[in-house]
């Protein structure tokens, strides 16, 4: 859990004042912890505390841990065991961590026939692919299947294919993925528990509200799509966490884009107002930066640029 760097003054500017502070603690911490860092200022942290206990199985006589189905249960595994982070200063719950245990192991890929990808190194020659098969590639996830379904939603899709696979489906695939959504959602759990166990002990009134409806917003999209501004940068928030912990994933999108329909909806029914929604998005930011855009043209060249 996060120290609170100053109760003077909880308006949203005292309080993005002590996000920041405690950002920067977060990067002194890891700058004593690792020495030197040659890559970005993520928005990792350190855990708080330590992981609960979990095994990491192997599918494959080499020790290694192969597929689908292997890889997403022993990081569905990791997600469950690692513990929460809350700052009572932020709306958002969440964060991730550079020391977080591994979920992979074994060679870089296996040489044997199970494993073999031969039938396709034609076509990537042919086409000047790299693959990226075995390595951990980023990826831009598709934030809209998660704002139309939810995470419970995006579970029911992964089982109604799993019971009904199309022809030659690896069932492996589902399962992976599967456990993936079980894992997050285990995850987010003990976020929601930690978030109200600080409210008991909050003596702020306006802090024990926002550990209480962070609670609560979370407990709601352990299942549901997003509805609010706010609703939607904790879903953000919790696809970079993950991703980033999965291959260092740091792609979102166009990020205005994806946010303006929610922006416009509570604006309409004056659920929040522009001070807040910007509060909203520098908690986002400071759990993790990602590559976003924003604005410019669109194909047609039509200016894309939104009051978001």
């Amino acid at each position: 859990m996060a120290a609170i760097a100053s109760r003077q003054d909880l308006n949203f500017d005292g309080r993005i004042d002590a996000l920041i502070e405690t950002k920067r603690r977060h990067t002194t911490e890891k700058q004593k912890a690792y020495e030197s860092l040659d890559t970005d200022d993520h928005g990792s942290v350190l855990m708080p505390e330590p992981a609960d206990p979990f095994e990491v199985i192997s599918n494959h006589a080499s020790g290694g841990c192969y597929g689908a189905q292997c890889v997403g249960e022993n990081f569905a595994r990791m997600l469950a065991a690692l513990p929460p982070y809350v700052d009572p200063m932020g709306s958002l719950l969440g964060a991730w961590y550079i020391d977080a245990p591994g979920y992979r192991i074994g060679p870089h890929w296996p040489p044997d026939a199970e494993f073999s990808y031969d039938h396709l190194k034609a076509d990537q020659a042919r086409y000047n692919i790299i693959s990226g098969i075995g390595g951990g590639q980023h990826f831009c996830p598709d934030l809209k299947i998660g704002f139309n379904l939810g995470w419970g939603g995006i579970l029911n899709a992964i089982r109604e294919n799993k019971a009904n696979p199309p022809e030659g489906a690896d069932p492996g695939f589902y399962e992976g993925h599967e456990a993936v959504v079980l894992g997050i959602q285990a995850w987010m759990k003990k976020h929601v528990t930690r978030a109200r166990q600080m409210a008991q002990s909050e003596p702020d009134p306006a802090l024990r509200d926002q550990l209480l409806s962070a609670a609560a917003m979370n407990e709601r999209l352990l299942e549901e799509p997003p509805r609010t501004f706010r609703d939607a940068c904790q879903w953000i928030s919790w696809v970079s966490v993950v991703t980033r912990m999965f291959n260092g994933a740091g792609g979102i999108g166009q990020l205005d884009e994806l946010l303006e329909p929610f922006y416009e909806r509570d604006m309409a029914a004056d659920i929040t107002t522009d001070e807040e929604a910007i509060f909203h998005l520098i908690c986002m930011f400071i759990i993790d930066t990602q590559y976003y855009q924003i604005g410019g043209p669109d194909a047609e060249g039509r200016d894309r640029t939104s009051r978001v």
